[in-house]
This record gives C-alpha cells, sequence and structure tokens, in this order.
C-alpha cells in the first residue's frame, strides 16, 4: 500500500515521533563524535517542536516560501549546535540522519509515493537550510564579528560548507551556467573537473538530458527545482555509456 498524500506522512510523524526521536538520537551519538559529550536531552533540544512543525507543513502544502518561514525551530536549533561545539557538516548530518529516520518509519509499513518524496526532500531542504544559516551566522559572530561584514569572509564559510557537505554539490554562476565550485563527491561522482567551464561543455548532450534546460528555468524564473529518481547518462571506466538514477536539488 503506497502513501499518497502528505498528510498520512505527517499522521505517521506525528503519532511515531517517540520512535522517531529514540531512532534519530541513537544514530546522532553513534555517526557524530561532538554529540557524544552532551546528555540525551541536550541533544534531542527542540527535536519534538521541530516534527510538529513538519507535520503541520505536511497538512498544509505550503509551497516553498512560507515554509521556510513554518520551520523556524530549526534556526533555533542551529544556534544551539554552536555552543556544543558542532562543526557545519555535523548540522548537516543531523538533518540527513532525521530524514532517513523518517523515511525508514514511513516504510515499515507503506511504501511512499513519488509525490510524497518529493514534499519530504523540499521541507528537509527548507530546515536544513534554516539550520545552516543560524549556525553560520553565529559561528561567525562568534569567531570574528568584523569579518563578517566582508564578501570574502563570507564566501570562505559558504564555501566551507559545500565543501564538507556528504552530497554531491556544485555552485554555476551565470546565464551560461558556469561552475565556481563543486565538492569532492561531485568530482568524484562525474569523474571530471568542470570548474571554470560552463555546463554544456562539461556534458554532453546524451549525459545531460533536459538537465540544461531545467537549469535554463531555474536561472530565468527563480523558481527552484527538485528531481527524484531521473536519468543520469556517463562513461564508465570502458568507455560505455551507463545509466544512473539521481536526485537533483536545483536552487536559484
Amino acid at each position: 500500500m503506497n502513501i499518497n498524500t502528505s498528510s498520512a506522512l505527517a499522521d505517521i510523524i506525528v503519532t511515531r515521533s517517540d520512535f522517531i526521536i529514540d531512532e534519530w538520537v541513537a544514530r546522532v551519538f553513534d555517526q557524530i563524535a561532538a554529540s557524544r559529550g552532551h546528555s540525551r536531552t541536550t541533544i534531542i533540544d527542540s527535536l519534538p517542536k521541530y516534527l510538529i512543525e513538519i507535520g503541520n507543513v505536511l497538512y498544509s502544502s505550503k509551497p516553498s516560501g512560507p515554509m521556510k518561514i513554518s520551520l523556524h525551530t530549526a534556526r533555533e536549533h542551529g544556534e544551539t549546535r554552536v555552543t556544543l561545539g558542532y562543526e557545519v557538516r555535523d548540522v548537516v548530518a543531523e538533518y540527513s540522519i532525521l530524514r532517513e529516520v523518517i523515511l525508514a518509519e514511513a516504510k515499515k509499513t507503506k511504501q511512499l509515493d513519488e509525490n510524497v518524496l518529493t514534499e519530504l526532500s523540499r521541507i528537509s531542504d527548507a530546515g536544513l537550510i534554516n539550520a545552516v544559516e543560524s549556525f553560520l551566522e553565529k559561528t561567525v559572530i562568534k569567531k570574528e564579528v568584523a569579518a563578517l561584514r566582508t564578501a570574502e569572509y563570507s564566501q570562505k564559510i559558504l564555501n566551507g560548507f559545500f565543501m564538507q557537505a556528504p552530497d554531491p554539490m556544485a555552485i554555476l554562476s551565470g546565464p551560461e551556467h558556469v561552475f565556481t565550485l563543486a565538492n569532492e563527491h561531485y568530482l568524484d561522482f562525474i569523474g571530471r573537473n568542470p570548474l571554470g567551464r560552463k555546463v554544456r561543455e562539461v556534458f554532453t548532450e546524451e549525459e545531460a538530458g533536459n538537465f540544461f534546460s531545467i537549469l535554463d528555468e531555474v536561472y530565468q524564473t527563480g523558481v527552484p527545482y527538485i528531481g527524484t529518481e531521473m536519468s543520469f547518462r556517463k562513461p564508465a571506466d570502458n568507455g560505455e555509456m551507463g545509466q544512473h538514477w539521481i536526485n537533483i536539488h536545483y536552487y536559484p
């Protein structure tokens, strides 16, 4: 049986919140070294409140703009992690773990419909962005207030976030989508160095499929695009084109 509405997933999150919190805490202590010197209560922090906010967003199916406002508890969470000695990668990991736990709990009894998966991804991204923004603001203020006013220092912090992210990530600039930054996971996945090159120079039409037109649309409209299980082809070691299915998140 499929979970084909956001409300159905919200019901699971609300009714199974205690189990979700228990599993999340266990994985955080296991995977994030910075968490181990703190109590269970400290690590849980505002998670119960955040799960309620996720449920409310799923019930209402808000668009991405209001969604970011609705998940304001994530900003509080990001602030508290500064005092716990976290790095930005630890904050990112906590939100990745939470998404994994929610998916695992939902799939115990039902399969998630693709639309619901997309909605959960949008919510996870909005919460993560809120937490990371807040964490970086507090970190920069704590380390060097004066340097916060310089674009160079702010860019350095942003680059650090991308380079430490656990998933492939890249930043493109301008209408021709020139690569300005890519982390190691991205370089390993595509098997080439794209920096300083246009996206249409880095990938062939056969590899990218309709990704080029999607990038153009995101740049022109300013509307984010999230796709799940999308086809991407790239050469294997033997030279033959291999088929891959990837999740993509494009933000203007």
